[in-house]
């Protein structure tokens, strides 16, 4: 434990009484300290000078030891080891080193007042070599910040050569010591730290422990100490400092949460099954905040924890917590599942809520409930994770920690629409150790300094944009949403809502982003003649850097285009080919490499220059493959009638564009009929029977050469698959000692297996009912309820169904390339692939393929290659 409780306290404060009454040893006192906290460092070095006043130096030393190891950051376990090795000759060297150590932190400390001079008196007589009288005379002359410096460094250079085992024992703690006193600490600094691994991370959480218990000396950068050791430790550390970095994701200071935030993610970047092992023994015992946190960050993580064990253990042992913090936690937890189907979805965020619900207040639960149905039917996409900085912009003091989500949580829900805030207004200049024009509390000369000196020194117009630093442009953002309110007057804002829906003036939730791009971006506002941004431009350019006003232009001048998604490149973005000037380039778009987009898609979209290269904008809109074409030739179609050339077009029309969009996808789903592998339009068919003699019915399901017996030891229900010769799927059977269901995806089945069925078991079953669900009501419930990944009940066994269809897919890739396709006209993709015309047309087919074998790909389920077909078809 880092963070003591005030209990902790209070019982130090009652033992300290004891002793102080002699109704307890000094060896008594603290051997009661180190039971409340075993890692208590003022106890240590207390207990560790009773066993050196005792003449037991060898036990005395291990616990000087463990008190250097809990607070490195402490100098008095330093200067006492120090001074009891300089009576052992063999430990010279090494007394050396530790008193060195030991004045330069008591050194920093407030209360050290002039004693600094006797202190260094003592300590230099007592060094391998002592210092003359007359250099120690003038050296405390000198200021006291000055004497620490000079008298180490005369230390180091009076003392013989360190041995190896000397210098081996204290480079950790020397390292210590440089981040205590570097105010950045650069690349080639960090990289000496991370070297070291695991080995140095006990002593960085040390230094946590130190800042907790306020040890750090108010004469140190408190702050950037922690905020270095946090970074480090998330880079170094294992899944054991994972317990200690909880204790600050909730704390009120926004460097000790973001910090740990970041270097608990971190950790379960580098190591995630340790750190879900870890989580898993944990969260029994976390405070509700903290178990939060870890939602959190399981769902910044799309790859961690990819069985999703975490998330309904995190709504377990709920009932520990009082009940306030039930009604704030609960709700939170489910609202994050729904929102994210690959942490559980709206589904099983209800179930939870039926199983949990009577936990929480009654107001509460009607609260939740009503949120949860908001959801419904609606596709929640997970947000793009935070921007998270690198250890390296950590340690030289760039990182921006934001304030904790979870702090506003009981105001908002969801604050992504709100209007930008206000940006920060920059004050005069103020000086080196003034504090910073933008509030951080940080001084100007450690927090925005470096970047003003920067800025001052770029010549204006200078040069064409190249990308920076991730947060470059984000007051040029908020500075332009903010304008966007004060240009526009309400009554223009209401037309232009029409204008952008139609006749439906109002967002919804997942629209909005898209409505304020246009907004600012392409909407001419008719009392101005131009739009937001050229206004904003014309109005505040001259405010704006030579960087931010390129940057800038260049956004007025985008526009939304249709884009085919030419490669996927995880963690990273997308390369991308615009339909219409056939010109192809990689965007940064992390949110996109994970979202459900796959080879081929399309993609209405802005591209723009950023931070990170080019970009997409806010918003875009998913074409999926069947859907280009039609897309395509309408918009060829309008622009034609329009004769405007394509930018301007694309600019001016986008609201139309997207209402397009949206009606082909309708169209096409309307319009979409499914086939079984046989040939017969799909009707999901279910016909339940009473069981009258479970034992007989399933010995002649047994029997039959056409089912197989596919039950598992570990369920009460019977499993039959019903195949043809060529071992085509054709139904499913479950049973049970009362019942037995029939499944089949056509009517033709559906009466084929029912004849089977009385054949086989006529005189031990009843028949009950049959059920039928339509195309047209599986599309209505598949707009009403976007498809899970998640089987469900009547679903084949996942490894025997994916076995299946690995067969059928290597069937389907052996059979493909010598079958007639009709958009081949009729040829075969191997006599199609001889001709230049059949070769434009089998690309067209092979980016179908390739498209939905890559979401097969992404869902986890079996899939072909279709490099296989390229190959062997001979083409690129």
């Amino acid at each position: 434990m880092l963070i003591l409780p005030e209990s902790v306290y209070e019982e130090r404060r009652r033992l300290l009484r004891e002793h102080e009454a002699a109704r307890l040893t000094d060896e008594a006192y603290y051997a009661q300290l180190l039971k409340l906290d075993p890692h208590d460092c003022v106890s240590l070095v207390g207990l560790a000078n009773s066993l050196h006043d005792a003449g037991d130096d060898a036990s005395a030393e291990k616990y000087y030891w463990r008190a250097v190891e809990s607070n490195p950051c402490m100098s008095s376990p330093y200067l006492a080891l120090g001074q009891m090795l300089h009576d052992k000759p063999e430990s010279a060297d090494l007394a050396d080193g530790l008193t060195e150590l030991g004045i330069l932190k008591y050194a920093r400390r407030d209360d050290a007042g002039d004693s600094i001079s006797d202190l260094l008196l003592q300590v230099m007589g007592n060094a391998s070599v002592p210092v003359p009288p007359e250099i120690m005379d003038g050296v405390r002359k000198l200021p006291r910040d000055e004497q620490v410096g000079v008298l180490a460094g005369i230390l180091r250079r009076n003392r013989p050569s360190e041995q190896a085992d000397v210098t081996e024992r204290l480079r950790l703690l020397r390292l210590i010591e440089v981040l205590q006193t570097a105010d950045q600490m650069d690349a080639a600094m960090v990289d000496t730290f991370l070297a070291e691994g695991p080995a140095i991370a006990p002593l960085l959480t040390g230094v946590l422990r130190a800042w907790a218990q306020e040890f750090l000396d108010e004469g140190e950068n408190n702050e950037t100490v922690l905020e270095n050791a946090l970074g480090l430790l998330g880079e170094t550390g294992t899944a054991n400092e994972i317990s200690g970095l909880l204790e600050f994701v909730d704390l009120e200071n926004e460097v000790a949460s973001g910090a740990s935030s970041w270097a608990v993610g971190r950790i379960m970047e580098r190591l995630p099954e340790e750190a879900a092992k870890f989580f898993e023994r944990a969260i029994p015992s976390l405070h509700w905040t903290q178990r939060l946190k870890i939602a959190e960050l399981v769902i910044a993580n799309d790859r961690f924890d990819p069985l999703n064990r975490l998330f309904p253990l995190l709504s377990e042992h709920v009932e520990a917590l009082e009940q306030e913090d039930r009604d704030r936690y609960l709700p939170h937890l489910l609202f994050a599942m729904a929102a994210n189907p690959q942490r559980g979805g709206l589904s099983a965020a209800r179930a939870i809520l039926r199983a949990k619900g009577n936990l929480i207040s009654r107001t509460t639960r009607r609260e939740a409930e009503e949120f949860l149905s908001l959801l419904d039917g609606i596709d929640r996409t997970p947000k793009e994770p935070p921007y998270a900085p690198t250890v390296y912009e950590i340690c030289s003091g760039a990182a921006v920690w934001e304030p904790d989500e979870d702090e506003e949580m009981d105001d908002e829900i969801d604050d992504d629409f709100l209007p930008p805030p206000e940006p920060i207004r920059r004050r005069p200049t103020p000086g080196r150790n003034d504090p910073c024009w933008c509030n951080s509390g940080k001084k100007y000369k450690k927090c925005h300094l470096d970047s003003d000196e920067r800025e001052n020194r770029q010549p204006q117009g200078e040069g064409s944009f190249t990308p920076g630093a991730r947060t470059e442009f984000v007051k040029l953002r908020q500075s332009i949403g903010q304008f966007l309110g004060q240009a526009v007057r309400e009554r223009e804002m209401r037309d232009a809502l029409l204008e952008y829906f139609g006749d439906r003036a109002e967002a919804l939730p997942e629209e909005e982003m898209g409505l304020t791009e246009w907004l600012i971006h392409d909407w001419i506002v008719p009392r101005l003649g131009r739009t937001v941004l050229e206004e904003f431009l014309r109005q505040r350019g001259g405010r704006l850097t030579a960087r931010e006003r390129e940057v800038a232009t260049s956004w007025s001048r985008s526009f939304v285009a249709l884009y085919e998604i030419q490669q996927m490149k995880p963690g990273v973005g997308a390369v991308l080919k615009e339909m219409v000037s056939g010109e192809t380039f990689l965007v940064h778009d992390v949110s996109l490499s994970r979202s459900n987009a796959a080879k081929w898609d399309g993609l209405l979209t802005r591209v723009v220059p950023g931070e990170r290269g080019l970009e997409l904008a806010a918003s875009g809109q998913m074409v999926p493959r069947p859907q280009i074409a039609a897309l395509r030739e309408w918009l060829a179609d309008d622009r034609d009638e329009q004769g405007l050339a394509w930018p301007e077009y694309l600019k001016a029309n986008w609201p139309r564009i997207r209402r397009q969009a949206a009606e082909i996808a309708e169209d096409w789903v309307e319009g979409l009929q499914l086939a079984n592998s046989s040939g017969e339009q799909v009707l999901l068919s279910k016909a339940t029977y009473e069981v009258l003699d479970a034992a007989k019915v399933v010995e002649a399901l047994r029997r039959s050469a056409e089912l197989t017996d596919d039950s598992r030891e570990d369920e009460p229900q019977k499993r039959f698959i019903w195949l043809d010769e060529k071992k085509t799927v054709l139904g499913s059977l479950r049973m049970t000692d009362k019942e037995l269901i029939f499944e089949s995806n056509s009517r033709q089945r559906h009466e084929r297996g029912e004849s089977l069925l009385a054949g086989l078991v006529g005189g031990h079953v009843r028949h009950l009912r049959d059920e039928f669900t339509t195309q047209k009501e599986m599309k209505r419930r598949a707009k009403e309820s976007p498809r899970t990944t998640e089987p469900s009940g009547s679903e084949l066994p996942e490894d025997v169904r994916n076995e299946i269809l690995a067969q059928i897919g290597e069937k389907f890739y052996v059979e493909w390339l010598d079958t007639s396709v009709p958009a081949l006209g009729g040829l075969t993709p191997r006599q199609a692939a001889k001709t230049a015309k059949g070769r434009l047309q089998l690309e067209e087919l092979l980016k179908s393929v390739e498209n939905t074998e890559d979401r097969k790909r992404q869902r986890g389920e079996p899939h072909i290659e279709p490099a296989r077909m390229r190959a062997d078809l001979g083409l690129d």
